[in-house]
């Protein structure tokens, strides 16, 4: 369960590229408050949208626990030149610092996870998830090659999901 932020604080999830830090947006998943300038504090009801957390680059990596099952996002993507897109298979996961985000699930990755988990039995468990490369398909496609561990869970978390 996140904690509840103090006034002024980011609640970040950090990713590393390489030797690199980056650090994607994301926001608490329980018990979270936003304090406006005046000072006034509201907890949080729903969170509408929640940031997308990036593994596109080569050498990303997340330790996070998935939290639904795959499925089509809402957002429809163009190619360059204007062609139409499917909307991306996403996931939500909570990332190891107890905030939350949403992976754009690539088919591979899909795959491995369905091949390996059936029933969507991955929803729950934690993962360390690291981009390892990237190859070009003979019809010129980019597809991502990922690393994905399954870990134990942290001391005192067990893997269901409240409803």
């Amino acid at each position: 369960m996140a904690r509840k932020p103090q006034e002024n604080e980011t609640d970040t999830a950090e990713t590393t590229n390489g030797g690199n830090r980056e650090s994607t947006a994301v926001v608490p998943v329980t018990d979270a408050f936003i304090t406006t300038g005046t000072g006034h504090q509201f907890k949080v009801k729903k969170f509408v949208n929640i940031p997308v957390i990036s593994l596109r680059t080569v050498g990303t990596e997340i330790i996070c626990r998935i939290l639904d099952a795959i499925h089509t996002g809402s957002v429809e993507h163009r190619r360059k030149g204007g062609a139409e897109r499917k909307p991306a298979d996403v996931v939500t996961v909570e990332a190891s610092n107890g905030a939350q985000g949403t992976i754009i699930v690539s088919e591979i990755m899909k795959t491995e996870l369905m091949n390996n988990y059936p029933n969507d039995s991955y929803v729950g468990a934690w993962f360390h998830i690291k981009r390892t490369d990237t190859k070009r398909s003979t019809d010129g496609n980019e597809y991502g090659l990922y690393a994905i561990t399954e870990l134990e869970p942290p001391a005192g978390q067990r893997r269901t999901i409240d409803a």
